[in-house]
């Protein structure tokens, strides 16, 4: 043992007394470091760094096989020498990782021992312990592989480095080596990519952001994981003021300066602005950046921008180009913050053929970097809140965008009526139809207006007719009828429905939402894809197929990583055939003669206007048997503002000024434009034409009758000498009865209005005051 004494006197000075003592167990402890000494001599020289991982570019392709992207991080060859790392960076990254760097010798001797102890105790590796130096040489010089070789072949090169190169020059290696997430390594790359900052042009907060990170840089990456970089953030910058780097005045004005997403509305001015990927210019933005975030969710940020991935979408460009004329052409006669966004899926395979995010997406104006055609997952509710049904989100996540999503208004009535029908409530069902419904139990707060209690109507019929059918109040989006339906069904039960076809920020609780009848009329927050996804389950009789923008994926290497075209994607069955396809019958009504006309495509469709308190928000989801589409128009600046007066445009001409936007004006009228250029060249099929909706207490009637026998009593005997007379013509049997069919449902005739040819001004409809609709 006197060599190996002398040694690791030499390494580590006096303190190897106390480092055996500590360690506990000198056989096994000297054995390691012996064997590691025997394999792993001292070095005459540092060996040259590991060179740095190749980056190979993921390449993004359509359908047809064209390339349409390439992702990569961005380009950390670009020279960030020693001078650019400005001081404040340095001791962010000091304070949190190592903040007595530039006192001890390379080696935290107590640290590494207690690891090792830790380890050889639970046979295990299971304890870091490392300085900045240490750090920097297991990334540059031995692996990742938590052994006690390495700790000991690190703390040898750590110990001899520390005595070649200074502090300052460590530092500097390990800044530029370090892996920030998303793709990045180095500051150089990770300022860039997320600040679009040279790294020496770094704030206080923005070097927090980035010192933590690196204890975690997957699952703290700021584009993926926003609310875990800024508790990180605050952390770091608390250590940096415990350990005098900054003042409190310094500190409070750095804590203040929150991470928010690029155009997320309303953003403080003070935000520290998170960016997204740069990625090479492509002609699908919206899309581009909807498949991105479907492949970090799936594969490591390093895998994604730097594996070499080829990605085959299942974008279809010429709809795609046919989504964005459409949408284009609406908004040509407005401007920011009047915005719109679409989603199209095919509902057989859940393939998103088309996705626009927005007015000039992907471009430098306001609002332009939030894609409006993703949502946003919900905070979950306190935990003295009653969660009936949780949000899917919470626990899966879900591809962000537009914030927490905008509210349906009535296009969240058809998940109100699948449950309905799915509880044997029939379209014939006949309710009250009230110009104004009160909330049974509501008492508005002392600081709140009356109708907060009161559900009003909002388009298509005002309501006090006296009644209406559940199927009438559908096609004319009646408010008042809705709120007694959803009652009676329960809200949690329309919220389960709604997270079965795919709503995955579906949720009921309370609170917040403290009265079902007024839950029911979309008050939650949703996004285009969803809503596309989820009413394409209606077309597929029920069958829900997971939404993808990816056919197939292959590594660098040639092996298939995932492979959607053969097989196609797996559907489940999450709704009744006949409750999905009489949901469908009943909203063919909407465009037939009901708040959706301008949606009238001449071949069988189906869909739901919906329009949110003061026209803020206003939807048309509809869809074919081939195809689900979801178009949302409002504002990206506010929640509580009306759209107003909006002036629009055709594709075949003309244009036209709606006073007041529902969801039955521009955008059906963009649905329909958008839907007839996409199945131009697609035969027109029917719906299938669904059995009746039965009561339970009908259909435990006709069950009964079915499995009930019928005793004959027999014949008396006539009087004597009676004989009974042969029929003429012989034996013979009564054929049975035809069918009586059911009268024929008639409707009012569709009125079809041709899109104006010149400028004209559209009437509002009738306003209410409060209430989705």
């Amino acid at each position: 043992m006197s060599l190996l004494w002398r040694i690791l006197k030499k390494l580590f000075g006096s303190a190897v007394l106390a480092v055996v003592t500590l360690v506990g167990a000198p056989v096994t402890f000297g054995a390691t470091v012996l064997a590691g000494l025997i394999f792993l001599p001292l070095p005459a020289t540092i060996p040259l760094p590991k060179p740095n991982p190749t980056i190979l570019p993921t390449t993004i392709y359509d359908r047809n096989g064209h390339q349409i992207a390439s992702l990569q991080q961005f380009d950390r060859n670009i020279p960030v020498t020693e001078s650019d790392v400005p001081q404040v960076l340095k001791e962010a990254v000091i304070s949190d990782e190592d903040h007595n760097y530039y006192h001890e010798s390379g080696i935290d001797l107590r640290g590494t021992l207690r690891a090792l102890y830790s380890d050889i105790r639970n046979r295990a590796p299971v304890q870091g312990g490392s300085t900045i130096t240490q750090q920097y040489v297991k990334l540059a010089y031995t692996n990742a592989q938590r052994t006690l070789v390495r700790k000991v072949k690190e703390a040898i090169l750590a110990s001899q480095l520390a005595r070649e190169a200074s502090k300052d020059e460590i530092l500097y290696r390990y800044l530029t080596t370090i892996y920030l997430g998303d793709g990045n390594y180095g500051v150089g790359a990770a300022a860039q990519t997320y600040f679009h900052l040279p790294v020496s042009q770094l704030n206080a907060s923005q070097a927090a952001t980035l010192a933590g990170l690196i204890p975690a840089p997957s699952s703290r990456a700021p584009l993926e994981h926003l609310g875990a970089a800024e508790n990180a953030r605050q952390i770091v910058l608390a250590k940096m003021l415990q350990y005098g780097y900054l003042t409190t005045a310094q500190y409070q004005a750095a804590l203040a300066e929150k991470l928010v997403l690029a155009g997320t509305p309303g953003a403080p001015p003070n935000a520290t602005v998170i960016y997204p990927q740069q990625v090479a210019p492509t002609q699908f933005p919206d899309f581009v950046d909807y498949v991105t975030q479907w492949l970090l969710q799936r594969y490591p940020a390093s895998e994604v921008y730097g594996g070499g991935l080829r990605v085959q979408t299942t974008l279809d460009p010429t709809v795609q180009n046919d989504a964005y004329a459409a949408v284009n052409a609406t908004l040509n006669g407005s401007s920011y913050p009047t915005d719109m966004a679409l989603a199209a899926v095919e509902p057989q395979t859940g393939f998103v053929i088309a996705l626009v995010g927005g007015r000039g997406y992907g471009g430098s104006g306001p609002g332009q970097q939030v894609n409006l055609a993703l949502g946003g997952c919900p905070s979950q509710p306190g935990p003295t809140a009653k969660v009936a049904v949780g949000a899917t989100c919470w626990n899966d996540g879900m591809i962000g965008g537009g914030g927490g999503g905008r509210q349906p208004g009535s296009s969240w009535k058809p998940f109100t009526l699948a449950t309905a029908y799915s509880q044997g409530i029939p379209p014939s069902t006949v309710y009250q139809s009230p110009y104004v419904y009160q909330i049974p139990g509501c008492v508005a707060a002392r600081d709140q207006d009356p109708s907060t209690c009161q559900i009003h109507n909002d388009e298509g019929d005002l309501g006090g007719a006296g009644s209406e059918t559940l199927a009438e109040a559908t096609a004319q989006s009646t408010n008042t009828v809705y709120a007694q339906v959803a009652a009676q069904v329960g809200c949690p039960n329309v919220a389960d429905t709604a997270r079965k076809l795919g709503v995955e920020t579906a949720y009921y609780s309370t609170p917040p939402f403290y009265y079902c009848q007024s839950y029911a009329l979309g008050e939650l927050g949703v996004s285009p894809l969803d809503m596309a996804s989820a009413y394409g389950v209606f077309a597929d009789h029920g069958q829900r197929a997971e939404p993808t923008p990816v056919l197939e994926v292959v590594s660098a290497q040639g092996k298939v990583l995932l492979n959607n075209i053969n097989p196609l994607p797996k559907t489940q069955s999450v709704l009744s055939a006949n409750v999905a396809d009489n949901v469908t019958s009943t909203l063919q009504d909407v465009i037939n003669y009901g708040t959706g006309t301008a949606a009238q495509l001449g071949r069988p469709a189906a869909g739901k206007t919906g329009t949110t308190t003061n026209t803020t928000d206003a939807w048309f989801v509809g869809y074919t048997p081939t195809l689900s589409t979801a178009v949302w128009m409002g504002r990206v600046d506010s929640d509580a503002k009306s759209l107003g007066s909006v002036t629009g445009h055709y594709l075949g001409g003309g244009s036209a000024t709606v006073t007041q936007v529902y969801g039955g004006t521009w955008p059906a009228i963009t649905w329909k434009e958008f839907m007839s250029a996409a199945l131009a060249n697609v035969a027109a099929t029917p719906f299938t034409e669904p059995a009746p909706i039965v009561p339970p207490q009908v259909a435990a009637a006709l069950q009964q009758a079915a499995h009930a026998t019928t005793t004959v009593p027999p014949l008396q005997p006539g009087p004597p000498g009676y004989v009974e007379p042969t029929p003429i013509g012989g034996p013979y049997s009564i054929p049975p009865a035809p069918p009586i069919a059911p009268p024929p449902i008639t409707a009012p005739p569709p009125t079809i209005t041709a899109p104006p040819p010149t400028t004209t001004t559209l009437p509002s409809s009738t306003t209410s005051t409060t209430g989705p609709g």
